[in-house]
């Protein structure tokens, strides 16, 4: 969501704050709320069962793992999905309507699926469970598109820096081999961590390094001008 509002002014010069009465400071709030629940009544909250399927289809039975109840965590999912598409929607026609060209708004959606749906599907689908290498690839390419809209820049289709994670991610998942051990799998996703940190910090270090020569200016420091006699 966060990258969609980046991408959103990328391309509108607007940054979205709010949909209606919706905004960031009501989902801060929501979120404080869900967070002060789980300390007082604990992560099995989440588990209580609202509704019980006597026949539960069997994309549900795929979804959770097997469960045939409808759990309080099942519900918050659902209505977090929906809010997540409306939202996208809506961003979507805001950009399109800015823009005025089938062909620029084409453009537009192509740098979200080279990026963030290619990541999202491979986190979802592929990996099936939230990783640190896959928040910080979201990370850098979030990065790179806020400072490339305020520099006015050209922001590419494909990432180039998500394809690491995609690939391990398509390899912890389907390769099997009796050398290929637990050990090894759990040493290449601290790799990708590693990387991905390394990778935030080289982009970023470049990135200000041009800006400060740009516009002449010193980062976190002031040089003193010598006194006239």
């Amino acid at each position: 969501a966060f990258y969609q509002a980046q991408w959103e002014e990328y391309y509108t010069g607007s940054l979205p704050h709010a949909t209606g009465n919706v905004g960031v400071t009501e989902v801060t709030y929501g979120m404080a709320v869900w967070s002060l629940l789980t300390a007082l009544f604990g992560r099995n909250l989440y588990d209580y069962p609202l509704l019980q399927l006597d026949t539960a289809p069997s994309w549900w039975l795929w979804w959770t793992g097997g469960i045939s109840q409808v759990q309080i965590k099942h519900i918050a999912a659902i209505l977090w999905i929906f809010l997540v598409i409306g939202l996208t929607i809506l961003s979507y026609i805001r950009v399109y309507n800015h823009v005025q060209s089938p062909k620029v708004f084409l453009s537009a959606v192509s740098k979200l699926a080279g990026g963030p749906w290619l990541l999202s599907f491979v986190g979802i689908v592929i990996n099936q469970q939230p990783t640190l290498a896959l928040g910080l690839s979201f990370c850098l390419i979030t990065i790179k598109i806020i400072v490339l809209s305020m520099a006015k820049m050209a922001y590419a289709s494909l990432q180039l820096s998500i394809v690491p994670f995609c690939i391990a991610s398509v390899w912890l998942r389907y390769f099997e081999h009796e050398w290929f051990t637990e050990n090894m799998k759990q040493t290449l996703e601290w790799a990708l961590d590693i990387y991905y940190l390394i990778s935030i910090s080289m982009w970023a270090r470049r990135a200000i390094s041009q800006l400060c020569q740009k516009l002449n200016v010193k980062l976190f420091r002031i040089d003193h001008t010598q006194k006239k006699e």
